[in-house]
């Protein structure tokens, strides 16, 4: 495979996966989730409650402040050509919705403030930019590369989540 045909088949990949996304977050938006007893203890030992973020202002963010909205988290570096792309596609996400019923966050791991602000200056964004400098939180849920995405339900449980 070619070097053209990989670029075109990350590309398509991206895109796909932004439109499973957006697909994912409308669902939730429109249709609130039907109680389940049985789903909901097993969504319990894999929920973000009391995740706790710190911002490039040195203040906290709690995970929990976002119970009753749909919460988009997108991890990324500064260094991955992958995140930047994929970090310009969450803005057009996010302009889908833009009443507040979803959530989004960016959560840089294992970089400084500076390096994320130099990062973000280029790119501003409307939503939190987050540091999970020691990558906590991305351990708890991933093993491998960036970019990579979480999506949480009203109650805080992971429904999606992919690298």
């Amino acid at each position: 495979m070619g070097e053209s045909s990989v670029r075109k088949y990350e590309s398509t990949r991206q895109r796909g996966l932004a439109c499973l996304l957006a697909i994912c977050l409308m669902a939730l938006t429109f249709f609130p989730a039907c109680k389940d007893e049985e789903a909901e203890a097993k969504a319990s030992s894999n929920t973000a409650v009391g995740m706790e973020l710190e911002t490039l202002e040195g203040g906290y963010v709690n995970i929990d402040q976002y119970r009753g909205k749909v919460v988009f988290m997108e991890f990324f570096t500064t260094w991955c050509g992958y995140c930047r792309q994929a970090y310009t596609e969450t803005a057009v996400l996010s302009d889908w919705f833009p009443d507040g019923d979803v959530v989004f966050l960016s959560v840089n791991q294992e970089e400084g403030p500076g390096k994320v602000r130099n990062f973000i200056s280029i790119s501003p964004k409307t939503w939190p930019v987050l540091l999970d400098e020691r990558a906590k939180l991305y351990d708890k849920y991933f093993d491998g590369g960036v970019p990579a995405f979480i999506i949480l339900d009203q109650q805080g449980n992971v429904i999606f989540q992919d690298m």
